[in-house]
């Protein structure tokens, strides 16, 4: 058996491709079309265990490119690479077998790119990808895209599969809130409103007012970290106690905050903390006796009652120039009257290259358009979105807590702080927004 460079050499970039894709339609705010689409000219193989597999009809002689979806699988209580490499196989020198363990890259805790050779029919190499995606840490939606060692197979089909892989993430977000969704090939863009979350994904919680009492709180401090998945510079926060613990991160407000549980059964999300004259330094979880200093600062609670006059947003980029690009922005604009409203827009543009048609979308909470252009022909289709009450209603801000009362009786309690003084950054929903103004 020989693989050819190219395809050693692809499956790493490839990968790391479909990881960014992946990562910017997970970790932003939720969207919600409800189909895993085929692209066009492909066709669709369905298993009798629900095993979804994409092929290109316009394949040559020789060459293999299959993208199988496997959807909704349970996760087992196994970490996400421990899942991926039995689920990938064994090592072996038998049809099916991998000729070498998976080389895995990860992003966060719910986003795993794998890459491989398995050993093919009759002796031939194939090369594979692998996408899993664990938003609620019980289900796995996975990708698998399995090729032959053809110069370029890989770049030809680039754009399709990166289509597929984002259906596949509009789905799991959807079957995460439990809704049905099917399979079409549909090429019309849609987007509707996604669901409000009801309370966070996080299991050691307590009713609300029974976990951490304002006494208990020392602050809670904000630093900034790269961003390996987008670039740049990510927000990061802890919750530091009386007692000189702290918590990495703030997934539910502190007064819901199970502390004895989380201990438990997080134990490496704890560390400790101390001040030494203007600084404070922390020793994480494992190296409890190293303490080092820690950037940033501590943030500012909301004050009880206090009202807010002002958008406030944050946004994603994908792609560059003469590639596949996208982008997605969210906000939210609270008034004085105790009102707000959520908004989402977004949308991507591929160029017209080597006679490929260009296509663009763009989207918002009032509907979507689509439209493609190539050699001599021009489409273009559209919908509208109807309100459904989740995206505005009333809010009450009380020190760490955000409560919002949606307008279709829905109750949601949030963390919440200021960045300074200024108010012109705030958290909202787990995400830092900005505002040119802050409150007013």
């Amino acid at each position: 058996m020989k693989f050819s460079v190219p395809l050693r050499a692809a499956p790493t970039a490839f990968a790391a491709s479909l990881i960014i894709i992946v990562a910017s339609s997970a970790l932003s705010a939720p969207t919600a079309p409800t189909a895993i689409r085929a692209p066009a000219g492909w066709e669709i193989e369905r298993s009798a265990n629900g095993i979804i597999v994409f092929i290109p009809a316009d394949l040559n002689a020789g060459e293999t490119l299959k993208v199988a979806v496997f959807d909704g699988t349970p996760l087992g209580g196994k970490p996400l690479k421990e899942w991926l490499q039995a689920f990938a196989g064994p090592v072996g020198q038998e049809a099916g077998n991998l000729i070498r363990p998976l080389k895995m890259t990860q992003a966060e805790d719910k986003i795993l790119a794998g890459t491989g050779v398995y050993v093919g029919p009759n002796g031939a190499a194939l090369g594979v990808t692998f996408l899993a995606v664990s938003l609620d840490r019980s289900k796995v939606h996975a990708m698998r895209v399995l090729y032959s060692d053809q110069d370029g197979l890989l770049a030809r089909y680039e754009k399709a599969i990166a289509a597929i892989n984002l259906s596949l993430i509009e789905h799991a977000k959807e079957e995460t809130r439990n809704t049905r969704v099917k399979i079409t090939r549909s090429s019309r863009a849609r987007r509707t409103p996604g669901k409000s979350r009801e309370k966070a994904p996080y299991a050691w919680t307590v009713p609300p007012g029974k976990g951490l009492k304002p006494s208990q709180i020392a602050g809670v401090w904000q630093w900034p970290e790269p961003d390996p998945v987008f670039g740049g510079l990510k927000s990061e926060v802890c919750l530091m106690l009386t007692d000189g613990t702290l918590y990495k991160g703030l997934p539910v407000p502190p007064d819901q905050m199970d502390v004895a549980g989380s201990r438990r059964a997080e134990p490496a999300k704890w560390g400790r903390w101390r001040k030494s004259g203007d600084k404070h330094l922390v020793a994480w979880a494992g190296r409890t006796d190293r303490f080092e200093p820690l950037e940033g600062g501590f943030v500012k609670p909301g004050k009880s009652n206090q009202r807010l006059n002002g958008r406030w947003s944050a946004s994603r980029t994908f792609g560059g120039a003469g590639t596949f690009s996208s982008w997605h922005t969210w906000g939210v604009t609270f008034t004085p009257d105790g009102r707000f409203n959520k908004d989402t827009s977004g949308g991507g543009a591929s160029p017209m290259l080597s006679g490929l048609p260009s296509a663009n979308h763009a989207y918002n909470d009032a509907g979507s358009q689509a439209s493609a252009t190539g050699e001599g022909y021009v489409a273009a289709s559209g919908s509208r979105s109807k309100p459904k009450g989740d995206r505005s209603g009333t809010y009450t801000i009380d020190g760490y807590v955000l409560t919002l009362r949606y307008d279709n009786g829905t109750v949601a309690r949030f963390p919440f702080f200021f960045l300074n003084s200024s108010q012109q950054m705030l958290w909202f929903e787990n995400s830092l927004l900005w505002s040119k103004r802050g409150s007013s």
